[in-house]
């Protein structure tokens, strides 16, 4: 256990803490954008491969048409080899310089087990 100093209303108070006794690594994150126009495309965006882009729940595939609910986009990107967080920023950077995003969630792995399952998130078709 450790301990660390916080100040709670005023007052300095010590709490004791656990250590972590899982290993947490960063995997990816998903990435909220607004476009303009058409579905986001993320050719060579470096030590990332976009897993799937969402439109109100639906996962978009580019190769079929698709009538837009929306301008809106979740973007999953996942590591392709092991990341730290400026290589997050770097990939926001690089996005910048063509769409607009509005927030990031970081993406990790706990003890091998990925806690943001993409097939959860999927919305049953029809």
């Amino acid at each position: 256990m450790s301990r660390i100093s916080i100040l709670i209303m005023g007052e300095d108070e010590s709490l004791e803490v656990p250590e972590a006794k899982e290993a947490v690594r960063l995997i990816g994150v998903d990435v909220y954008l607004h476009v303009e126009k058409g579905i986001p495309n993320f050719d060579g965006i470096k030590r990332f491969k976009c897993q799937f882009v969402t439109n109100r729940g639906r996962v978009l595939d580019a190769d079929k048409p698709f009538l837009c609910e929306g301008s809106w986009y979740r973007c999953r990107f996942i590591a392709t080899q092991p990341i730290d967080e400026g290589d997050i920023y770097q990939l926001l950077q690089e996005i910048s310089g063509t769409y607009w995003w509005s927030a990031v969630q970081k993406l990790w792995n706990y003890n091998t087990q990925v806690k943001a399952d993409p097939d959860k998130d999927r919305v049953p078709e029809g």
